[in-house]
């Protein structure tokens, strides 16, 4: 399933929710999924959660990794990062002209938050960057950010990023760009607008998988 780069959470979350639908009652075993959202992919699976059928049964758990959970006051800076030219944006994926940052405003998604609690189990990674090793894209809004969050990854502070009664999973040593995309791979359209370092998110988002699924194994699910 391909989403809008530029597309509301609210929009996304209706998408994603469908899916799920359509494949859970397409599957006579109606296994359950685990949701995973990056970034902005946190707050569309939120908004995911309220339009399934049967969300207990459908979502064994949902995972953010550098989400904007609680969103960010650096909402505006994502317009630059989903600017189609960017290489991290897939030029096959759809697009669309509701380019709603707005819906990652803290406000909205903290109201979000509160009308609708989580019913299912929910973990959270969070990134934590330096000045010196966080993209230079994303420098203008650490330098904001660094005013009052000493724990943040150019992009949302860490507290920011942690689902309501999740289990914290810990913090990964990355900026919110290096943490889940491979721009230090692209070579031949490498920018200076992005930090190359090299990061293990393979072994990092493997890792994650299998603590959440043995973790599921053995704790009680919600009442």
């Amino acid at each position: 399933m391909r989403l809008p780069p530029f597309a509301s959470s609210q929009e996304n979350g209706r998408a994603i929710a469908r899916t799920v639908n359509y494949r859970w009652m397409a599957d006579p075993t109606h296994r359950s999924y685990i949701l995973i959202g990056y970034s902005k992919g946190a707050a569309d699976v939120e908004e995911a959660l309220p339009e399934l059928s049967a969300p207990r049964d459908q979502v064994a758990a949902v995972v953010t990794i550098a989400g904007l959970v609680h969103g960010t006051p650096e909402a505006r800076a994502l317009d630059p990062l989903f600017d189609p030219s960017r290489r991290w944006n897939d030029h096959h994926c759809p697009t669309t002209s509701d380019r709603d940052a707005l819906s990652l405003a803290t406000n909205v998604r903290h109201d979000f938050l509160r009308a609708h609690p989580l019913t299912v189990p929910a973990y959270s990674l969070v990134a934590v960057s330096t000045e010196a090793m966080t993209s230079p894209i994303l420098r203008g809004a650490w330098t904001r950010l660094s005013r009052y969050a000493a724990e943040q990854d150019g992009l949302v502070a860490a507290w920011d990023a942690v689902l309501p009664g999740a289990r914290y999973l810990g913090e990964a040593n990355a900026d919110h760009l290096t943490v889940a995309l491979s721009l230090d791979e692209d070579r031949k359209h490498r920018r200076r607008d992005a930090d190359p370092n090299r990061f293990p998110r393979e072994a990092l988002f493997e890792a994650v998988v299998r603590f959440v699924t043995d973790d599921l194994r053995t704790t009680p699910a919600p009442q």
